[in-house]
């Protein structure tokens, strides 16, 4: 239902559903992560998170890190394009978001806002 509105915000800076998440994941994070960190967080295989992975790297909007602890390991970080990009992509999103809920009046908001931070909670647990 509210997917091909979001996926229209993500097209228009470029970038798939996918795509969006791994960067506003890695825009998160307080520091890079293993593409391990990566496929677990957003639960998809490590062969689409690699391949997505790369496609990412080739835009120049992630780039690879060597792992100081492990030659075999990296880490994924966003590059100052890709921070520009998210910034960009996730303030659509929070638009579009504000606009999907604009429907409801302040008081169905406020309630929808406290049942999603009551799910949000448990789910962290």
């Amino acid at each position: 239902m509210f997917s091909p509105a979001m996926e229209q915000v993500f097209e228009r800076f470029g970038l798939s559903a996918v795509e969006f998440d791994i960067l506003a994941t890695l825009r998160r994070s307080r520091e890079p992560l293993t593409p391990t960190q990566l496929y677990q967080t957003l639960m998809l295989s490590s062969g689409a998170m690699s391949t997505r992975i790369d496609q990412l790297v080739k835009r120049g909007l992630l780039q690879r890190q060597a792992s100081y602890e492990d030659r075999r390991s990296n880490r994924v970080v966003l590059t100052k394009e890709g921070r520009h990009l998210i910034d960009d992509a996730l303030a659509g999103h929070v638009e579009n978001l504000h606009q999907m809920a604009s429907v409801l009046d302040s008081e169905e908001q406020e309630q929808l806002a406290r049942l999603l931070r009551k799910l949000l909670i448990d789910a962290e647990k």
